[in-house]
This record gives structure tokens, sequence and C-alpha cells, in this order.
């Protein structure tokens, strides 16, 4: 392609770093032709680098979360983590029952008496019922080798349930150390029969430990599985 100078139209050649118009002699500078810009790449991620900040961060979540969990148990928020489950009341060790009736039936004219012997190492708590889901007739807490009176107890047929243990608990009847609960076998019958002189009502004798001449069997229950308290 020939080249001409922009004022006369003549052709132009080039002398060194100059064009030269061959006719109206006007000189022109070589301009030098421009370098492309190179081409800018977009930063590339490095997967192998990426999959170890990813594996850091669980990392350092796994370390918080234990943390967190020494803390919890440290300050006592445990109860926090649990708050569905109601707390067993406080128990204050070496508290003790007295030797006392706590639950009567309430109903007049009821004359029969359940007398308990506890001749064992542990304070005890008894319950007389008709069965393990009906409310107590008549309970009571006797002191480890104390005699309890359980006084106005209606005709029927009834169970007894006792238990035995250290740490009292007197808002649930119950003990915080070497709780053990059981049932008698055999059932106890009341009932009141009018003479002519007089009322005549059933009593019961009975004993927490075991005697030579005792006949009397027991079974292990749960403490889940005893009569309710009225």
């Amino acid at each position: 392609m020939q080249l001409r100078c922009p004022k006369c139209g003549g052709p132009l050649s080039q002398n060194g770093i100059l064009w030269l118009c061959r006719r109206c002699r006007l000189a022109y500078p070589v301009l030098a032709p421009q370098a492309p810009e190179e081409a800018i790449e977009p930063p590339r991620t490095d997967r192998h680098t990426t999959g170890c900040w990813v594996m850091a961060g669980i990392a350092a979540l796994v370390v918080s979360l234990f943390l967190l969990l020494i803390y919890v148990v440290q300050t006592g928020g445990e109860s926090s983590l649990a708050s569905a489950v109601a707390p067993r009341p406080t128990r204050t060790p070496g508290q003790r029952p007295a030797t006392d009736q706590t639950h009567t039936s309430g109903i007049a004219g009821s004359l029969g008496t359940l007398k308990v012997e506890n001749g064992t190492g542990l304070d005890g708590f008894v319950r007389l019922s008709r069965s393990a889901t009906t409310p107590v007739v008549a309970a009571g807490s006797v002191r480890s080798h104390g005699t309890l009176t359980l006084e106005g107890i209606p005709d029927g047929t009834y169970g007894l349930w006792f238990c035995t243990g250290s740490d009292w608990l007197p808002a649930t009847h119950d003990f915080g150390v070497d709780y053990r609960c059981q049932r008698f076998e055999d059932s106890f019958r009341y009932s009141t029969v009018a003479t002519p002189r007089d009322l005549r009502y059933t009593t019961w004798e009975v004993t927490l430990h075991k005697v030579v001449s005792g006949d009397a069997e027991t079974r292990s229950v749960e403490p889940d599985n005893l009569p309710p308290l009225n």
C-alpha cells in the first residue's frame, strides 16, 4: 500500500525515521507500531488451597464448641441444657425425718391401725393403699430403730409399700442416698365389727427388717411404682 502526503497527495518514501514527500519535500516522523496490550488473566483459585481453608474453618468450629461445653459444665450451665427435666429437690446431707404419720384417709369412724417397727440401719417411709395407682389411705415416716403406728385406716384390703434410705427429702417424702423401695407380698385386710358391748376393729404389726420367726415376704419395686400421696 502506497502512503501519500496529507498536504499535496504526493507519494511518501521512508528515510530512516522520517517519511519524505517526493513532491513537496515535506517530512513526517515514522510512528512506531503500538505493542498490543497484554491480556489480563482473571485470578486463579487454587482448589487445594480453598479446601485447606474449609477444613481449617471446620476444625476451629469444633474447638470452639468443645471449649463452650467445658465452660457450661464448669459454671453449672448444664441445668439450662436440660431445662425440660424436673430436678430433684436439693438434699441436705444428714437430714432425717421425724417418726410420724403424715397422711390419713380422712374418713370418719375409721379405727384400723398398723404398727410398723423399723429395725434397719436406715430411716423409712411406709404407704398403705389399695393399689399402686390409688392414693394412700395412710402413710408416715419412721426413723431407724423406731416404731410408727398408723391410725384411722378404713375397712378394706390394702397393700403395704415401704422405702428406706438416708438424706431425707421432705418435699417428696423420699431419700437422696441409699434409696430402696419394697412391697409386702401379703395383703392387709381391715374390718370393723359392732358387738353389743363395743366395736371390734383390725390391727396389724409388721417389721421392716427380717426376723427369725417372721414369714412375710417382700419384693423390690421401682420408686415410680409407688402409690401416690393424697
